[in-house]
């Protein structure tokens, strides 16, 4: 999730992130290589500041740089600054906009590739989509398409048998 007062309008329509950190960001703050932060995983401890994307496993790991920068200086727990509240102009990634829809990562991804999120979609400068909070709820709460066959409804008129008994 990229906070929503973390986002500034970029060149040529897109929208830049200022406040948030990569890995490569944070192995800069702690003063160490991204290859000394991978060997040594210091974002894994317990009293690291929580990622922004908690449901990306392994790519695209993002932090706050306030609570980064407090950490560097020896803050722990309570005395880092606190995060923003969620707010419906949130921008969520992939994994997190699926989560918010219901659905899994590969259904949201089919549906963007069709556009049939009904969302709507933010690029970043750097090319990655992020789904705005507010209308992923709104498309969760009614879904694009026709409904499905209500659960547990029968055949008005009994189909016909196939094999010998069809004559």
């Amino acid at each position: 999730m990229i906070p929503h007062d973390r986002t500034v309008p970029g060149p040529d329509g897109t929208t830049r992130i200022v406040g948030v950190l990569d890995v490569a960001g944070v192995a800069r703050v702690l003063g160490i290589e991204p290859g000394t932060m991978s060997n040594t995983t210091p974002h894994l401890s317990a009293d690291f500041p929580a990622r922004l994307n908690p449901l990306s496993a392994r790519i695209g790991l993002q932090w706050d740089q306030a609570q980064v920068e407090a950490y560097s200086q020896g803050k722990r727990g309570n005395e880092l600054p606190p995060l923003p509240p969620q707010h419906e102009v949130d921008l969520l990634d992939d994994r997190e906009a699926a989560a918010a829809a219901g659905v899994t990562l590969n259904t949201w991804r089919s549906y963007a590739r069709k556009s049939l999120t009904g969302a709507t979609a933010v690029t970043t400068e750097d090319g990655k989509v992020y789904w705005v909070r507010g209308t992923v709820r709104r498309r969760n709460a009614a879904p694009p398409g026709q409904p499905g066959r209500p659960v547990g409804a029968k055949d008005a008129v009994p189909r016909r048998r196939r094999g010998a008994d069809a004559a």
